[in-house]
């Protein structure tokens, strides 16, 4: 089964959710089949997935992939791990953000 979200990416200013299924063949016929390219094909630890247009996700839906949140999505395919990586960066980021403004100094 494949599943596409409601995740609020942007790439190059576009809005793009992602795909995904448990089965890399699957998922990569369904892409082939809403007109993505394989090489445009991510990984990560747990999971292989693609980002889509609106288009390409109606598209998807049409076919019969499922539409699923953004959070059902991580928990299905994505670890907790990755999860807790972006969560670390995020909040790196977030003390950073904050250190810079209290001293004035900008961040390279």
């Amino acid at each position: 089964m494949v599943y596409v979200d409601d995740y609020p990416g942007r790439v190059g200013g576009m809005r793009m959710t992602r795909m995904a299924a448990k089965s890399e063949a699957e998922l990569d016929r369904m892409a082939v089949a809403v007109g993505l390219h394989i090489v445009w094909k991510h990984r990560c630890q747990r999971t292989v997935y693609y980002n889509l247009s609106k288009a390409k996700h109606n598209k998807a839906v049409d076919l019969g992939a499922v539409p699923i949140t953004a959070a059902e999505m991580s928990r299905k395919f994505f670890s907790g791990e990755e999860n807790m990586k972006l969560a670390t960066e995020l909040q790196y980021a977030r003390h950073a953000l904050a250190k810079q403004s209290e001293s004035g100094e900008t961040i390279q």
